[in-house]
């Protein structure tokens, strides 16, 4: 069986661990967004500040706590008796972030309804109410400080403000999910983002409901013991927590579709098939045409920069230049005598393949060659002497 000291002072030790640890991970997304969203409103801005202010506050103040009873209280049972002040101030630090949280949530689903007020005003009602309760109980606390007295006077206002709590955490992710789920469409896509947002919403909400259920039961229930204080501790962290979640949650919606977007941005159509038509063969080539090389899989791969030095020809300009042109995608090339000599390049030497492999034009008509006397005009024939006379 437990001792007084274990029951009563280890889940205050207990809480402030786990809260420090979960106070790492809210400074880093605190750092992260300011990081990654410079542009938002002022407000915003404003609010993230207040969460993270208030929340270094709490930490401070447990922090304190335990060394109240741990280090100063020890060995003595009558400090055990009392509730310090820095714990009294746990329902106030505790009511203005979830007041915060709860009202930016109330805003989320006064936009996804279509800017129905109803929902969002039921919720923005108990977040003022669960805000008035703290206040409360943070007064009484430092008033009274007995804890058996803290129990007779306030049993019935703590379980109402961990259970409105709960209550207004529950009506967001049943709203939020439901007014989502009415954005599903046809698109695999955006059935795919939309899942992620409600996953998320559930996880981020309902884990503070439950937290803070589990608060209000253990106070009530079990009064020989501080397990409730646990809990209570470490709800606030889970609203800050939320709270940076929801925000950077555009930045994750972004980075999805972005991604989705990316296969349909990399896609290259494939070119066009040949169209069918008659071979054009070059006079005095070989017999088989394209369609019979293609056919036989014998085309050559396309040029790429040779290893070796390259060679530099003017007969083949020169036959280049004189030999008729062809052009489709069914021109084929043709056999050249190359008269050449190896002659070694630069480094920086560009290749380009359009040099040596061309496609020309297709050939242009031309008049047909003036065929002259094989005699020279100024040259007379002579006539035999017998047809002079």
């Amino acid at each position: 069986m437990p001792t007084v000291v274990e029951a009563n002072i280890g889940p205050f030790y207990l809480g402030t661990l786990f809260q420090l640890f979960l106070f790492g991970i809210h400074w880093q997304q605190v750092f992260d967004y300011y990081r990654l969203f410079p542009q938002d409103r002022l407000f915003i801005k404003a609010a993230v500040a207040a969460v993270f202010v208030v929340g270094l506050a709490h930490t401070a103040c447990s922090i304190y706590t335990v060394w109240f009873y741990a280090i100063e209280g020890y060995g003595q049972p009558s400090f055990i008796a009392d509730c310090v002040w820095s714990f009294a101030l746990d329902p106030l630090q505790t009511s203005i972030v979830a007041g915060i949280v709860q009202l930016h949530y109330a805003w989320r689903v006064y936009l996804v309804s279509k800017r129905s007020v109803y929902l969002p005003a039921l919720i923005s009602l108990l977040t003022v109410l669960q805000f008035a309760l703290g206040v409360y109980l943070s007064v009484m606390a430092l008033q009274v400080a007995p804890w058996p007295q803290l129990h007779r006077k306030l049993d019935w206002a703590v379980g109402a403000w961990l259970f409105i709590l709960a209550a207004a955490d529950v009506i967001i992710t049943a709203g939020l999910s439901y007014f989502l789920a009415q954005v599903r469409s046809d698109f695999k896509q955006t059935n795919s983002i939309v899942g992620s947002i409600i996953r998320l919403t559930i996880a981020n909400n309902a884990l503070t409901a439950v937290t803070a259920v589990i608060s209000g039961i253990l106070f009530v229930a079990d009064k020989a013991s501080a397990w409730h204080v646990f809990f209570g501790l470490v709800v606030i962290r889970f609203y800050s927590i939320s709270f940076l979640s929801s925000l950077k949650l555009r930045k994750t919606v972004a980075g999805d579709i972005a991604r989705q977007r990316k296969p349909a941005n990399d896609y290259v159509s494939p070119l066009p098939p040949a169209s069918p038509g008659p071979t054009v063969q070059r006079p005095g080539s070989s017999s088989h045409g394209f369609s019979e090389i293609k056919n036989n899989s014998l085309l050559a791969p396309s040029p790429t920069r040779p290893g070796f030095f390259r060679t530099r020809s003017l007969d083949s300009f020169r036959s280049g230049k004189t030999a008729p042109r062809f052009s489709g995608s069914e021109s084929i090339p043709i056999e050249i005598r190359i008269e050449s000599e190896v002659v070694e390049e630069k480094s920086t030497d560009s290749w380009d393949p359009t040099r040596f492999y061309r496609n020309p034009s297709p050939p242009q008509p031309q008049a047909p060659a003036e065929r002259f006397p094989t005699t020279p005009p100024f040259v007379t024939v002579a006539e035999p002497i017998e047809q002079r006379t």
